[in-house]
């Protein structure tokens, strides 16, 4: 599973996060970067280059792997990018598309109906994005316990996955009882 962001000049990259501060000299955002800036920093540990979307897709072709692609920043343009490709090279067989926004497997279903589309499910995922982006609102965190409640609700009936295209559920580590 890797996660695939944009750049500022519309180019799809593969990083975990926006913010790169695991780069040799600088924190940067991948939206806020070009991809040739992107591709001329090299990752602080080891050696190696933040990849382009073809380049890793290349590379998982030649040893024909299954790929989940993670987006985390629901973008039009993103979707077009990677339902292009994946139509290009018929690959809809041998990667999903996932993503925790219910609006990334809607879209790419609207964008390629034969793409795999994942729903990735935390029970606790709108609460924790609450604590990281409005840490000290009391208001936010009962609003994001309410809304997790609801999204488990719909998930667990899959209401949500349903309605949404939704090929694959995964589910957090933590909301598997063994």
């Amino acid at each position: 599973m890797f996660d695939v962001r944009l750049t500022n000049d519309d180019v799809a990259v593969v990083t975990k996060d926006d913010n790169k501060n695991r780069v040799e000299v600088k924190t940067l955002n991948v939206s806020e970067t070009s991809s040739a800036q992107l591709h001329r920093i090299h990752l602080r540990k080891g050696k190696g280059e933040i990849p382009l979307f073809n380049e890793m897709m290349e590379a998982c072709q030649k040893k024909d792997a299954r790929v989940v692609v993670n987006i985390q920043r629901s973008s039009n343009t993103l979707f077009k990018l990677i339902a292009d490709y994946v139509r290009k090279h018929d690959l809809q067989n041998r990667v999903i598309v996932t993503s925790f926004n219910p609006y990334v497997p809607f879209m790419m279903k609207k964008k390629d109906s034969q793409i795999l589309t994942g729903l990735s499910f935390s029970s606790t995922g709108i609460t924790t994005h609450f604590a990281r982006t409005q840490r000290d609102s009391i208001v936010f965190k009962y609003i994001g316990q309410f809304l997790d409640a609801i999204m488990h609700v719909v998930v667990d009936s899959f209401v949500l996955p349903t309605f949404v295209g939704s090929d694959v559920i995964f589910l957090d580590h933590k909301d598997v009882n063994l």
